[in-house]
């Protein structure tokens, strides 16, 4: 994420900026923070940037933009794609998740959350989303429903989630400092982990043994 709507490609071994792009602006009225989330499709064929009212395509086997579209009246603030890059998904800062064609750009469905979007993440066949009102959920990719959905306090910020690899749990950070692991079929907290810091990254589930946040 920046600031300066610019993104850039590192190799891991080098330290080196392989590529770089930026995000030109689309609306006059745009007066946002820079880019506010970044998606790696589940083949790792498209990155997603989410910028104002847009989301932008970078194809990175061809390493640049292959196209932009507007998903919304209000600010994105989250983008998630589905498996076989058919439909894309966006939240938004006014509590709306909304299903678009990755194809057509055409929409195909919403839902009303009600808190501003922080994080989205995306397995096989479900997105998980947090709030910035202690609310997440799970949503199945074809029915468009929720399959699951939990509730913090009403002043702790859900700063990102992430779905274990079966799909069976849910892992939480929030701004009260603390992870929580939730059983998706039962919709129960399973265990409340506390940590020293604030944690905006939830990833490294191997075999859904290993976790790493920061």
């Amino acid at each position: 994420v920046s600031e300066d709507d610019c993104v850039k490609k590192w190799n891991l071994e080098t330290g080196e900026v392989e590529d770089s792009f930026e995000l030109t602006d689309l609306n006059p009225e745009d007066t946002s923070q820079g880019i506010l989330d970044l998606s790696i499709s589940s083949q790792g064929r498209y990155l997603l940037c989410a910028k104002f009212i847009y989301a932008w395509i970078y194809d990175i086997q061809q390493q640049k933009v292959i196209k932009h579209m507007q998903l919304q009246l209000r600010k994105v603030t989250a983008l998630s794609l589905d498996e076989d890059s058919s439909t894309l998904i966006s939240g938004s800062c006014d509590g709306t998740i909304e299903f678009w064609s990755f194809e057509t750009g055409l929409n195909l469905g919403s839902l009303y959350i009600g808190g501003p979007i922080h994080s989205m993440t995306r397995h096989k066949t479900c997105v998980a989303y947090g709030d910035a009102r202690g609310q997440m959920g799970v949503i199945n990719f074809k029915t468009r429903q929720l399959k699951a959905s939990f509730f913090l306090e009403r002043n702790v910020n859900v700063n990102a989630v992430k779905l274990i690899a079966d799909e069976s749990t849910l892992i939480a950070s929030s701004s009260d400092k603390a992870l929580r692991i939730f059983d998706i079929k039962s919709q129960t907290l399973m265990k409340i982990i506390s940590c020293e810091e604030e944690s905006f990254v939830i990833d490294g589930f191997m075999q859904g043994k290993n976790m790493s946040c920061g």
